[in-house]
């Protein structure tokens, strides 16, 4: 089935932009090669493990696009998912703020009788309900920071959370907010929104064939007796990243305790 970017359906598309915005194209070119390299010794083999003849075709359709897209020609390219991937972290660390900032009022909301401000709970409420969810928008999110600042500096509950952090929460809620605007500023300066979404794309399939190919491969090697078989379909370009914005850990999942 050929590679027809405009047909691919809306969820899909959604789900391989998100991946796509991970990774630079250089990264995701090179990953190509070597996967496709793989696949011309053992593509064959790989068939009855998941992966099928026409994944692998998708897979060079998409590298020739990427290709025709002047990838790893052009630095114009590679400085655009630059700034894309420095517009995600900033992104994490402004949900990252917000969450903070949540924590906070939650503890001043606790605090309000006591310290005879009942008459702010449904300001603090609202400002709660209000930033609990921005979407994927970079300006909606900052505008929730700057509300959650706000309502931070009032005179009356910034005394409530002096000891509980909220000095320097209205802090990191400035600096979360003024970093996502110069890094959302950034990404529609450089090009436009439809080409780094084009290329955000093709790099999402990219990385999810390429996925799919290393987890049939590593599925055969096991069932064949060969781990060398394995080898080229690693996802060495995917996680080699000296030269990327250091985006923030995700958390690690927590293990059950054991039972007693």
């Amino acid at each position: 089935m050929a590679l027809e970017l405009g047909k691919v359906p809306a969820a899909a598309r959604a789900r391989y932009v998100a991946v796509g915005r991970r990774y630079s194209s250089e990264q995701t070119l090179q990953q190509a090669h070597q996967t496709l390299a793989g696949l011309a010794e053992h593509g064959k083999v790989l068939i009855g493990y998941g992966f099928a003849l026409s994944d692998g075709l998708r897979l060079k359709e998409a590298r020739e696009l990427l290709i025709a897209a002047g990838v790893g020609r052009l630095s114009a390219q590679g400085e655009r998912k630059e700034t894309a991937l420095a517009t995600l972290a900033a992104k994490r660390s402004a949900k990252a703020a917000r969450l903070r900032a949540h924590a906070v009022l939650k503890a001043v909301l606790e605090q309000l009788e006591e310290a005879g401000l009942g008459s702010k709970r449904e300001a603090v409420q609202s400002a709660l309900l209000q930033t609990s969810f921005s979407g994927d928008e970079d300006e909606p999110l900052a505008r929730q920071l700057d509300l959650l600042r706000g309502v931070l500096s009032d005179s009356e509950l910034a005394k409530v959370a002096r000891d509980r952090g909220g000095a320097e929460t209205v802090k990191a809620l400035a600096v979360a907010a003024d970093e996502l605007r110069k890094r959302s500023a950034e990404v529609v300066s450089r090009g436009t929104p439809a080409e780094t979404e084009r290329l955000d794309l093709i790099d999402g399939i990219v990385v999810q064939l390429c996925r799919s190919a290393r987890r049939a491969a590593r599925v055969c090697a096991k069932a064949l007796g060969q781990p060398a078989l394995a080898t080229p379909f690693e996802l060495s370009a995917l996680d080699s990243r000296p030269d990327k914005p250091k985006l923030p850990a995700e958390p690690a999942p927590v293990e059950p305790a054991p039972a007693p």
